[in-house]
C-alpha cells in the first residue's frame, strides 16, 4: 500500500472563501521509494493537476503545500495521490470535502 498521500489540518466540510486562495498541506511517503509526483483533483478524480516535486529522498517524508482558489460557491472534494520513482500510484487517494462561500458572514 504505497505510496501514501495525506491532507492535514482540513476537517471534513471546512468552509473557505470563494475567489480567495486557500492552501492545503500534507505529506506523502513511499517507505523505501522516492515520491516524485503529487496530483490533486478538485472534481472527484475526473481531472488531476500534477505537482512536480523535483528531487526527493526516499528516507524522508515529502511535506507539501498546494494553493487553490475556488472560482464559484459550492462544495468541492479535494483528492491527493502520489507517484513513486518506479511508477507506483496511490490506490486510494485521500478525499476531503470543502465548501466555498462568497459571504463568509452568513
Amino acid at each position: 500500500n504505497k505510496p501514501n498521500a495525506t491532507i492535514l489540518k482540513v476537517p471534513e466540510g471546512k468552509i473557505i472563501e470563494t475567489s480567495k486562495p486557500f492552501t492545503f498541506e500534507g505529506y506523502a511517503d513511499a517507505y523505501d521509494q522516492a515520491v516524485v509526483k503529487l496530483e490533486f483533483s478538485m472534481d472527484k478524480g475526473e481531472t488531476w493537476t500534477a505537482y512536480d516535486l523535483g528531487q526527493t529522498d526516499p528516507r524522508q517524508w515529502v511535506y507539501w503545500h498546494y494553493t487553490w482558489t475556488p472560482e464559484s460557491d459550492g462544495s468541492y472534494v479535494i483528492m491527493v495521490r502520489a507517484t513513486t520513482e518506479t511508477g507506483l500510484v496511490t490506490t486510494t487517494p485521500q478525499k476531503v470535502m470543502v465548501t466555498a462561500k462568497s459571504n463568509m458572514e452568513g
